[in-house]
C-alpha cells in the first residue's frame, strides 16, 4: 500500500534575515566557496555557521519557489493552461 504524504503546514526556514555579528565581524549567511559546494567537506572539517545558514536559506527559497509554481499549475483552469504555463517556464 503506497504511503500518502500530507502537505506540510510550514516551510523549513533558516536564517531568513541577514544579521551582523559584531563580535565576529561577520554576517550570519555566507555562500561557501566553489570547492566546498563541489566536493563537500573533508573528514573532520567543521561546518561554519555562515555556510550552514546559506544552505538552509537557499533550500527554503527553492522550496517556496517550487511550491508557488506547483500551486499555479494545479489551480490552472484547464490541463492546456497548465501545460502552456509549464512550457513557458523553460
Amino acid at each position: 500500500m503506497p504511503y500518502t504524504y500530507s502537505r506540510p503546514t510550514v516551510f523549513p526556514e533558516l536564517a531568513t534575515d541577514d544579521v551582523y555579528n559584531g563580535l565576529l565581524d561577520a554576517i550570519n549567511v555566507q555562500e561557501p566557496p566553489t570547492g566546498i559546494k563541489t566536493n563537500g567537506y573533508n573528514y573532520g572539517a567543521k561546518l561554519p555557521r555562515e555556510y550552514h545558514n546559506w544552505y538552509g536559506r537557499t533550500t527554503c527559497n527553492w522550496l517556496l519557489y517550487t511550491d508557488e509554481r506547483i500551486t499555479t499549475i494545479l489551480t490552472s483552469k484547464t490541463t492546456q493552461d497548465a501545460d502552456n504555463y509549464f512550457r513557458s517556464q523553460w
